[in-house]
């Protein structure tokens, strides 16, 4: 650095023009007052120290902290973050926002958000806070109808038979029949399950012979469904029947089906076939 001050100086004082003989201590006076400028313009230029500042105090490392943190604050907290700090209350009014600015968010995140709000509830449903969720879930979906799945429209099923609101059930399904999305094992035991409490024999029936693929794909929660579903419609005997094809198909290992069947008898007093 002295080096570099040494050199500048010099070559100001080599800028200065020369003067006649006569004029020597104005030309001395004159070089004296480049090299104070030169002095002065060096000075000003900040220079890192041992610390790693600058001229202005502030660690380099110090200043690096301070963008980071400030860039953190200029990004949005993501749906899931929301919903994991601040509960789902304030999730869906993050979703709501984000939808009011033309936001995009991931079905994932919403499907979840719907699921942990049911889940919450536990023995009992909050319906006004339910019903919130159920209609951001369904502009969500208008909004964005090539990212859904039937994972997401599941969420919903399930949330309308937990409300027993079989209208908003019927109209979901639709919406999912409208958009091609393919429904799963778990959407017909949901479906079947809803009918069933309905006491609607006759849907849940037809569903099981319609939905041909899902039924052959189905687990033992999926044929529970409808076992139980057969039972509250006083359909044992097709009840027995399901039972029989999970037997023959070894998914038949569920103390819960046997619990259904054996209530089943109970109800129609056919303690033999319990």
């Amino acid at each position: 650095m002295a080096d570099a001050v040494t050199t500048s100086m010099a070559m100001a004082v080599a800028e200065v023009p020369s003067l006649p003989k006569g004029d020597a201590a104005k030309q001395k006076e004159r070089s004296g007052q480049a090299e104070r400028r030169q002095r002065r313009n060096i000075a000003s230029v900040p220079t890192p120290s041992r610390a790693g500042r600058f001229s202005s105090g502030t660690p380099l490392e110090e200043r690096s902290g301070q963008q980071q943190q400030q860039q953190q604050r200029c990004q949005p907290e993501s749906l899931e973050d929301v919903l994991r700090r601040k509960g789902v209350d304030e999730a869906w009014s993050a979703l709501e926002e984000m939808q009011r600015k033309g936001v995009t968010c991931d079905k994932y995140s919403v499907s979840r958000l719907l699921m942990k709000t049911v889940g919450d509830a536990r023995s009992r449903l909050n319906a006004p806070r339910v019903y919130r969720g159920i209609g951001l879930v369904e502009r969500f979906i208008e909004a964005q109808p090539t990212d859904v799945d039937e994972v997401l429209f599941n969420a919903l099923l399930d949330t309308c038979c937990r409300l027993k609101d079989l209208p908003r059930l019927e109209a979901i399904a639709y919406r999912m029949k409208e958009l091609k999305v393919t429904p799963s094992p778990v959407t017909l035991g949901i479906l079947v399950k809803t009918y069933g409490r309905a006491g609607d024999s006759q849907k849940v029936l037809q569903l099981w012979t319609d939905m041909d693929q899902q039924r052959r794909s189905a687990n033992a929660v999926t044929y529970g469904c409808m076992i139980d579903a057969c039972v509250k419609c006083g359909h044992l005997s097709k009840a027995l029947e399901i039972f029989a094809e999970m037997k023959q198909e070894g998914k038949h290992k569920n103390t819960i089906l046997y619990t259904t069947l054996i209530k089943g008898c109970g109800l129609e007093k056919d303690l033999p076939k319990a």
